[in-house]
């Protein structure tokens, strides 16, 4: 597998899994999806859950991110997100930019 297929592999489910946190944490969902995602976030945080316990490998979560976000059309997803409630309270940085800082755990030496 060359780099750029690992990562595609890598950051699609990733940044799958941070959109629907991060509607979620905002209550973005409109209420025509809301049950549909309210059983995605169910399913995202048992198998986080089996992730950070070791209970599956991180080639199988994301696998199995995949195969959860494949059960709806991204079309039908970005329909039922309340777009106006999400940008409430967002505030604009002063240069047009936000930054913030990257934690790796200690065991990765950069």
């Amino acid at each position: 597998m060359q780099r750029r297929d690992f990562l595609h592999a890598f950051l699609a489910p990733l940044s799958s899994y941070a959109l629907v946190r991060t509607l979620t944490v905002h209550d973005a969902f409109g209420r025509a999806v809301r049950p549909l995602t309210d059983r995605w976030v169910q399913d995202l945080d048992a198998m986080s859950r089996d992730l950070k316990t070791g209970t599956i490998t991180p080639g199988l979560w994301q696998d199995r991110i995949q195969a959860l976000f494949d059960r709806v059309p991204l079309e039908d997803l970005l329909a039922g997100i309340d777009f106006e409630r999400l940008v409430q309270g967002f505030e604009y940085p002063d240069l047009g930019v936000h930054t913030r800082t990257v934690r790796f755990p200690s065991r990765i030496r950069l």
